[in-house]
């Protein structure tokens, strides 16, 4: 009788030990997944949104143009008609030239899908891309322009965080 309780016990210790060990692995893989989920989600750049431009216009910047206002965004200068890349992927929330202040002529404004940001791109000479449509980081959204209150083509960017314009050069990888 000895015997069998003695078995019974080394059977239940070996599935104790058995059922920590892949408990202990279950836990293990979550942990690195979700820190995996969170590098990508904080810490991958956004995508420059034009190839072939410079920067005319950085953030916070103040010239005569726009009097003493900090500019909110980044202007690349470039040629009319190229091609402007989303920056993040997301969902198309305004694509035309009247639903935001005149000044920047053709917007379009993106909600980001995984930094909880908006992505406005204004002065567009062109659209690829309709309100409601689901857009991949990397696909061609419009065509450089100079439309609205510009003094020439360029694309100009705003990215929106709780309402509050923050400073692009912290999430582009420029």
């Amino acid at each position: 009788m000895a015997s069998d309780n003695k078995n019974r016990y080394d059977i239940i210790q070996k599935l104790v030990l058995l059922t920590a060990f892949i408990l202990l692995g279950v836990f293990s893989f979550i942990a690195k997944a979700t820190l995996n989920v969170s590098q990508l989600t904080n810490n991958v750049k956004g995508l420059k949104p034009i190839k072939e431009a410079w920067i005319s216009s950085n953030f916070d910047e103040v010239n005569e143009y726009r009097g003493p206002k900090p500019h909110q965004g980044i202007d690349f200068a470039s040629k009319m008609g190229i091609k402007i890349t989303a920056s993040f992927s997301g969902r198309v929330l305004i694509a035309n030239s009247t639903s935001l202040h005149k000044n920047y002529g053709k917007v379009i404004l993106i909600q980001n899908a995984d930094n909880n940001m908006q992505s406005l791109y204004a002065h567009l000479d062109s659209f690829n891309v309709t309100a409601g449509q689901i857009i991949n980081q990397g696909d061609v959204i419009g065509t450089v322009g100079n439309t609205g209150r510009v003094t020439g083509p360029h694309l100009h960017i705003e990215l929106i965080k709780n309402n509050k314009r923050v400073n692009p050069n912290n999430y582009l990888d420029l």
